[in-house]
This record gives C-alpha cells, sequence and structure tokens, in this order.
C-alpha cells in the first residue's frame, strides 16, 4: 500500500490496486481495461468533499523503459476517514494488446502512475505522483485474451 501525501492538514492516503479487479472487455474497434484501486481517506475535513484521481497506465518495453498505454480519470466524493474503491477505465487498441503479448514474458506487469487532487481543500490541492505495480499471471491473462486470441487463430477480425 502505497500513500498519496497530501500537505497539512489534510495529511497521508493510502492507496493500493485491488488485486484480482483486472478485468478486459472488448468493445468496437478497441478494448477497455478496468481495474480497481482502493484509496482511504485521511480523516481531514479541510479536504472538502471530491477526490479526483488522474492514472496513466504503462508497460515495461525495451531497456528499462515503460511504453505508455493511457490514461484515466475518475472522480469520487470524498468522506473524512472512509474508504473509496474508484475503478479506472484505460482504452487500448488491438495493437497495444498484441505489442502487450509480444513483450510479457511470463506474467504480465503493468503500472499504474496515480495523481490525486483535493480540488476544495484549504491547503495546496495536489500531491506527488504515486505508482502501482500491477502483476497478472500468465493463466489469468490467458483467460482474459483467450476469445480474442481464438479469433486470431481461425483468421478472423476481432476487435
Amino acid at each position: 500500500m502505497d500513500q498519496l501525501r497530501f500537505e497539512d492538514p489534510v495529511g497521508p492516503a493510502a492507496i493500493s490496486y485491488r488485486d484480482g479487479s483486472l478485468m478486459l472487455m472488448r468493445s468496437m474497434g478497441a478494448h477497455t481495461l478496468c481495474l480497481r484501486v482502493e484509496v482511504h481517506t485521511p480523516k481531514a475535513v479541510e479536504a472538502g468533499r471530491v477526490l479526483q484521481l488522474h492514472a496513466r497506465l504503462d508497460a515495461p518495453w525495451g531497456n528499462g523503459t515503460f511504453a505508455l498505454l493511457g490514461t484515466a480519470d475518475s472522480t469520487v466524493p470524498f468522506t473524512p476517514g472512509t474508504v473509496v474503491r474508484p475503478e479506472l477505465h484505460f482504452t487500448l487498441t488491438s495493437s497495444q494488446l498484441r505489442a502487450l503479448e509480444e513483450y510479457r514474458s511470463g506474467d504480465l506487469r503493468l503500472e499504474v502512475e496515480t495523481r490525486a487532487v483535493l480540488p476544495q481543500a484549504r491547503c495546496y490541492p495536489g500531491c506527488p505522483p504515486v505508482t502501482l505495480p500491477i502483476e497478472i499471471a500468465e493463466s489469468r491473462w490467458r483467460q482474459r485474451d483467450e476469445p480474442r486470441q481464438e479469433a486470431r487463430r481461425q483468421g478472423l477480425r476481432h476487435p
């Protein structure tokens, strides 16, 4: 679990990836990769009533570098001292999915860089970004990607 470190009097908010929450949904000409994060909000009433999350999804590529796959935003109600579980939706093209499969060796490794903003806070509203590592077992990834792979084997166009 990492921390989104807001200035005092708000303080830190714990954030983590909800293991097992990743879903890959087919769409017309693209796919949507959904994942859920869990945020433990601080008990500070000075934070306001809204929490905005801005996320960037990256995959390892080449010599320790990362390739941008997509971005997502989520706005959730901020209630001091509670847990919120927003879902982040990233749109991926079929080419990006093929590249993920090509460069993956074993388990799929992704990173989500998350920034948070409290636009109604009585202090500086932003915080430094947090990078959440995500690892999906090869067997689970293949289950999610199987319909697309089967269509390719049969020579069908599949979104």
